[in-house]
């Protein structure tokens, strides 16, 4: 589970995605357990990498934890 930080601007539903996306489910099984298109998966998915300026969703989870350790 990815620790959720008031300091980051995700909204819930990002929050969920991203931390299923950490656990390392695929976009598809994201989508599946959420009752959702994969489609809305992605846009979630970019959404979390422009607000967190991160080149990928790895890279997202890094910039999550290290703003839970400050």
């Amino acid at each position: 589970m990815v620790p959720q930080s008031t300091c980051l601007p995700l909204t819930p539903r990002e929050w969920e995605i991203l931390s299923l996306l950490a656990e390392g489910y695929q976009q598809t099984e994201v989508a599946q357990q959420l009752i959702i298109s994969p489609y809305t998966v992605k846009s979630h998915a970019h959404s979390i990498l422009i607000k967190l300026s991160a080149r990928n969703m790895t890279h997202a989870v890094c910039v999550v934890l290290s703003f839970s350790h400050k």
